[in-house]
């Protein structure tokens, strides 16, 4: 489901050539409200008919914060990822990634706020291994250090089991599990469960959700609910011929009694 939002948001994206695109962001609510300019830049290097690379995104607000990043594809099979935050003046955060596929496996690494002098920062290695076309195993080593509290090291298996009507997937690390199942029932609905424990923590989430697409009407429909008896829905309207799309999702907790409504519209 794409992220959910509260209150009134506005969206108005010009293309300005084949390459660069300009967007304005208006949101409002009772939490932040303000105006966002972002930009997106695609080269010309095509990888497939549904990639190009380098793409370059960013997003800053009227206070000066930035949220950008480049994705680019170095080499064959290699692509990097750079993303930079700040908040106002002061650097919040960076990571940077890299991801090599072969033929029949994915290699993958990933560093989050380093600092040489100290050694602290978050590390990150990955490997998945496709055994068959619909088969694939995987290990997942994070490193996590700080001055404060040390290092924290979490080592996790990963599987995963598809066809083309469905898609399963666990992970099972250190104290925690994860997993996934997705199945598509025909053109327009598809089904989704996620499972999250943790028997450390004696908690346990277990999310249901669909997504429905009338493409006759140009409607589309995604919502979900999990064990803790939080709702949640959207629903995306294109207005045809119009270059407009308009949104409509909510949220509501039953047991906190809380509800959030969000509307929006995107224009181009």
């Amino acid at each position: 489901m794409p992220p959910l939002f509260e209150g009134i948001k506005l969206v108005a994206n010009n293309g300005l050539s084949q390459n660069f695109q300009i967007s304005h962001t208006f949101t409002l609510n009772s939490q932040s409200s303000g105006y966002r300019y972002g930009t997106t830049y695609v080269g010309s290097k095509h990888t497939s008919p549904t990639e190009a690379y380098p793409v370059m995104l960013g997003e800053m607000d009227t206070s000066g914060s930035l949220n950008a990043q480049i994705i680019h594809e170095v080499a064959d099979s290699l692509r990097t990822k750079c993303i930079v935050q700040t908040e106002k003046t002061e650097w919040e955060a960076i990571q940077m990634d890299a991801a090599y596929r072969g033929k029949d496996f994915t290699a993958s690494t990933m560093v989050v706020n380093p600092d040489l002098l100290t050694g602290s920062g978050v590390y990150l290695l990955q490997y998945l291994q496709s055994f068959t076309p619909q088969f694939a195993l995987g290990s997942e080593l994070l490193i996590r250090r700080s001055a404060s509290m040390g290092q924290q090291t979490i080592f996790s298996v990963a599987g995963q089991l598809r066809s083309d009507r469905w898609r399963l997937a666990a992970t099972v690390g250190s104290g925690a599990i994860h997993a996934s199942y997705v199945l598509k029932c025909n053109k327009t609905l598809q089904l989704c469960a996620e499972l999250e424990s943790s028997p450390r923590m004696r908690q346990n989430t277990l999310t249901l959700g669909y997504q429905l697409d009338v493409p006759q009407a140009n409607f589309s429909f995604r919502g979900q609910v999990d064990s803790n008896w939080t709702v949640a829905s959207m629903m995306e309207k294109r207005l045809v011929p119009y270059p407009f799309t308009l949104q409509l999702c909510a949220v509501m907790n039953h047991q906190a009694q809380a509800t959030r409504v969000g509307v929006g519209l995107t224009v181009g």
